[in-house]
C-alpha cells in the first residue's frame, strides 16, 4: 500500500534515469508502474523505488514488487506521468 506522494517520488525517479512509462493506483491499494528504457536504467530505477523513503511524518516502504516484461503499446510511452 503507497503512502501520500509516492507516485510523485516514483515519477522523479523515474524523470532522473530518463524512464518513460507511468504509475497509477490499483483499486486493492497496490500502484501499478509501467516503465520503458534501457537496461542499466530500468535496474537503477528499480532499485531506487524499492528503497524505503521519508515523506515528512509519513514513511513509505515498498513491502512487494513483481517484475515482468512489459506487453505490446509500451514502445509508445513518451516521458512518465502520474495516472
Amino acid at each position: 500500500m503507497q503512502g501520500v506522494g509516492y507516485r510523485a517520488y516514483i515519477k522523479r525517479v523515474a524523470d532522473s534515469y530518463g524512464i518513460c512509462g507511468y504509475a497509477k493506483n490499483m483499486p486493492d491499494g497496490s500502484v501499478e508502474i509501467v516503465a520503458k528504457g534501457d537496461a542499466e536504467s530500468i535496474a537503477r530505477f528499480e532499485s531506487s523505488i524499492k528503497i524505503s523513503m521519508h515523506n515528512g511524518p509519513e514513511v513509505i516502504a515498498v513491502e512487494k514488487s513483481e517484475t515482468a516484461e512489459a506487453e505490446e503499446g509500451v514502445s509508445a510511452l513518451k516521458g512518465f506521468e502520474v495516472r
